[in-house]
Parts: C-alpha cells; sequence; structure tokens
C-alpha cells in the first residue's frame, strides 16, 4: 500500500531537516560546557572526600572547609594531623601528600633563607604540589623575619590546594 508521498517531498512539507546531523561548530560548543561541568564535577568530588578526611582527622565543623580555608590558621591543624591526611588521602586516592618534600620546603624557609631558597621553595610548590599562588603574597615579606615567613608560605596551605594537587595527581 503506498499513499503516494516520496521522503523528500516529506522532509520538506514537515521539517525533518532537524535530523540532520549539527555544523561542526555547534558540536564543539556543546561539549566546552561538559567538559567544565565534568571538571567541576571532579573538584567537587575530591572536595567532599577531603572535606571528611578533614573533618574527621581534625574534628572540625563540615562547614569550615571549604576550599579558601587555611589548613594550619583556619582550621588549625598540626604536623601530625597533616601526616595523618595525606596517609588518609593515599588511602582514598591512591597517593599520599608528599610530606617529607614539604618538610623539605619548610626547613629550606628558616632564618638562615636566602632570597634564593624561598623562590626555590615557592617554585616547588608551584610546579610540584601544583599550588596556584600569587607570589606578591609572599612578596613583601621580610626574609630575615623566619616566623613571618614561614607564617607566609603556611598561608599557601589551603583546602584547595590540596583539591588542586589530588587533581593534578589523578590527571
Amino acid at each position: 500500500m503506498s499513499f503516494g508521498v516520496g521522503w523528500a517531498s516529506l522532509e520538506v512539507s514537515v521539517g525533518l531537516e532537524i535530523f540532520r546531523e549539527p555544523p561542526p561548530q555547534c558540536m564543539r560548543h556543546a561539549a566546552e560546557p561538559i567538559e567544565e561541568q565534568r571538571e567541576m564535577a571532579e573538584r567537587t568530588e575530591i572536595l567532599d572526600e577531603l572535606r571528611t578526611i578533614i573533618v574527621e582527622t581534625r574534628g572540625v565543623d563540615e562547614d569550615e572547609v571549604t576550599e579558601g580555608a587555611t589548613l594550619f590558621a583556619d582550621l588549625g591543624l598540626e604536623s601530625i594531623d597533616f601526616l595523618e591526611i595525606s596517609f588518609r588521602m593515599e588511602e582514598s586516592f591512591g597517593f599520599p601528600f608528599p610530606t617529607d618534600d614539604l618538610g623539605n620546603i619548610m626547613n629550606s624557609v628558616n632564618e638562615n633563607s636566602t632570597t634564593d631558597d624561598v623562590t626555590t621553595a615557592l617554585d616547588t610548590l608551584a610546579n610540584d604540589f601544583h599550588m596556584k599562588f600569587d607570589r606578591k603574597q609572599i612578596a613583601g615579606v621580610d626574609p630575615f623575619d623566619a616566623d613571618q615567613l614561614r607564617d607566609s608560605v603556611l598561608q599557601l596551605f589551603t583546602v584547595g590546594a590540596l583539591v588542586d594537587f589530588v587533581g593534578a595527581q589523578a590527571a
């Protein structure tokens, strides 16, 4: 049984051209938000897991563990807490935070440190630890004031810095 209507005339009359493949420029734009959403979802998952680890290790309130919270000043972590967090990160993510390297960095930022020592420490934090920070945060610090220098470097250790580290290691 035939109705006498060809596909070509049906396509024109009812607009079936909507089933054709979209132009490549549309596909490119559609993929970008999906990739950004995927990255944000991964970041949220990492943050949630780190939040759980920090809350259970340090006993702080969950709402205190934000990306901008500093580990040592805001959340009150001690070095032993940081070791526990590193151990728990290894259990959760498959790799620890390199606390030995961190110890070397902190030892290089002391009263005997030079500008080169501090520059090397900051380069290591940026490159090996994947920390994102503005070097101006440290630029105004007196290099001969060991406490001020150490505190300035410790301020770089935020929950967000841990999220960045885990994200970079997992990639």
